[in-house]
């Protein structure tokens, strides 16, 4: 077991590459992203036709929705457990 925790600061040398992993990762999302991010919106609707647009909406819903659940989960939150599913949840019943 001593073999797998890095001498330098006591992190174990799986939880560090996962990290890496994660940090390379988010760097890639970001880089894919910075098209759609950079580009105003009303710009961007009117060069696209409306299936374009609609997986536009569907790809920067589902980024939205993959990056909060990931911090919650960096802040120890569990997501199926947090108020934002409640609130979810309570505006489908409303409608």
């Amino acid at each position: 077991m001593a073999s797998s925790i890095s001498n330098e600061d006591g992190i174990p040398r799986e939880l560090k590459e996962k990290l890496a992993t994660f940090d390379t990762h988010l760097s890639e999302l970001e880089a894919g992203l910075s098209p759609l991010l950079a580009t105003n919106r009303l710009d961007l609707s009117k060069q696209l036709d409306a299936i374009d647009e609609a997986k536009t909406d569907l790809v920067a819903a589902y980024a939205i929705n993959s990056l909060f659940w990931m911090y919650l989960n960096v802040c120890g939150v569990n997501p199926k457990e947090h108020s934002v599913k409640q609130e979810l949840v309570h505006c489908l019943l409303v409608i």
